[in-house]
């Protein structure tokens, strides 16, 4: 049976990638310079099904079913500034209390063209488009709703995202540490072949900090870099069939800035993938080489510690990955996804799966227009 998953896998990395596209789940209401003073009900609902049947050391299985909902008002007070407020409400189904409601309040703003700062709930999660080893999709579900400051840059050669997290606030005697993450996600636009292929840069990195001057915890401070940076080719197509291929070759990095964690300081992994995609799936395949990998924001699959056991370490991981999403429009402001992945730990002939249901409902009603 492993022999067949271990066929299975290589069969698809011969036509499909290390992210699977992920654009139909991006929620977060682009700015319109078009929707100078008028005032907007904005609608995110995202109701899923995941199920994670993962049997190794690393990371123990979980389902996860509920639903994300987040109603608000947006204002455009001119053709550069957006005012928006609303509720998010979370709730996994079978859970035996409900989630205290979070009221929220952003800011977006435009400075100059093509260059953005929002201030509140950011335009985060897989909207950061980093590699999962560094930053887990699975976010998307279990902390969806960031909260911080955001630069947001995108013209024809770059893209850039700069962002502070706070996820946890402190006060002068607290016993609890601050805790935040600072990211940087950029891609340049190294060379164009027409318009059709691509061949392009990232540079990708975090800091996950905790610590505070004010505060009394008992923790050490900790600060730790993740990093990650490659190649990207992509090439587009005008078939019916086919739209998109890409081959990704990323370097990631890791390393632990306050000699305070207990298990290793510096570590790296090689993430080569390759995809191909057409209207409505999407197909990837690609191989992990981890040596004293770790991120405290990424997958536990990938990484050479386990989240629930102290004792599980490993200096090298090597995976194989396979995906398959299926995505499509229902009716307007409404898409439906399935996902399956496969992770093959070639070290220990272990195969772990996941697969998950997902519909998107973002509608957006025109209220009034105010001056």
């Amino acid at each position: 049976m492993r022999y067949n998953f271990l066929i299975f896998f290589f069969t698809i990395s011969l036509v499909s990638f290390s992210q699977v596209n992920f654009d139909y789940q991006y929620l977060y209401p682009e700015f319109n310079r078009d929707h100078s003073e008028q005032l907007y009900l904005n609608i995110e609902n995202h109701s899923f099904l995941r199920n994670n049947e993962f049997f190794g050391s690393y990371i123990e299985g979980y389902t996860l079913a509920g639903y994300d909902f987040k109603p608000s008002l947006f204002y455009y007070f001119n053709s550069k500034v957006r005012l928006q407020t609303g509720i998010h409400f979370k709730k996994y189904h079978g859970q035996s209390y409900d989630s205290d409601p979070n009221f929220f309040v952003t800011i977006h703003a435009v400075l100059v063209d093509s260059f953005h700062i929002i201030i509140g709930t950011l335009k985060g999660s897989v909207e950061h488009q980093m590699p999962e080893p560094l930053y887990d999709n699975e976010l998307l579900f279990t902390d969806p709703q960031e909260n911080g400051i955001q630069l947001l840059y995108n013209n024809n050669w770059m893209y850039g995202d700069l962002w502070i997290d706070w996820q946890q606030f402190i006060e002068r005697g607290d016993t609890i540490p601050e805790i935040l993450t600072f990211g940087l996600s950029t891609k340049f636009n190294l060379l164009s072949f027409g318009n059709s292929s691509k061949l392009i840069l990232p540079f990708q990195t975090t800091i996950f900090h905790r610590g505070g001057q004010i505060s009394n915890f008992d923790e050490p401070m900790l600060s730790l870099n993740n990093g990650a940076s490659g190649l990207i080719f992509e090439n587009r197509y005008e078939t019916a069939f086919i739209r998109k291929t890409t081959v990704n070759a990323y370097f990631l990095w890791y390393h632990e800035m306050t000699n305070a964690w207990k298990h290793f300081k510096d570590g790296w992994a090689l993430y080569p993938s390759v995809s191909v995609e057409n209207t409505s799936v999407q197909l990837m395949a690609g191989y992990f080489h981890g040596h004293n990998y770790a991120s405290p924001k990424g997958s536990y699959l990938f990484q050479s510690v386990s989240n629930f056991n102290d004792s599980v370490y490993s200096l090298k991981r090597d995976l194989i990955i396979a995906k398959l999403a299926y995505n499509t429009k229902l009716a307007k402001y409404v898409n439906f996804a399935v996902t399956i992945e496969g992770y093959y730990d070639v070290t220990i002939s272990q195969f772990d799966y996941s697969y998950g249901v997902s519909i998107f409902a973002n509608p957006r009603f025109f209220l009034s227009k105010l001056k």
